[in-house]
């Protein structure tokens, strides 16, 4: 069961660190382009493509992937964690 634990956490922790860097990234493009009236619009702008972002990721077959890699990866580190520990 911690191995599922690790893997689901690991996760939710590389989607959140993925969707933020790539709306972080958007944001200075769309910046450098000047198409925010000031640091707070491009702010803000931040976590509106965050959640964009979020929802095109919410299809069956994203979703699939992922559970099923995070699993995979929870169950190889367990088994290398009590292998080598």
């Amino acid at each position: 069961m911690a191995a599922f634990s690790y893997g689901l956490t690991a996760l939710v922790a590389m989607v959140v660190m993925a969707l933020f860097f790539n709306s972080f990234g958007m944001m200075i493009k769309r910046s450098l382009r000047k198409l925010y009236d000031g640091p707070g619009e491009a702010v803000t702008d931040v976590f509106a493509l965050f959640i964009e972002h979020g929802t095109m990721i919410l299809t069956p077959e994203i979703l699939a992937t992922l559970l099923i890699g995070g699993f995979a990866g929870g169950l190889i580190t367990e088994f290398f964690g009590r292998r080598f520990s």
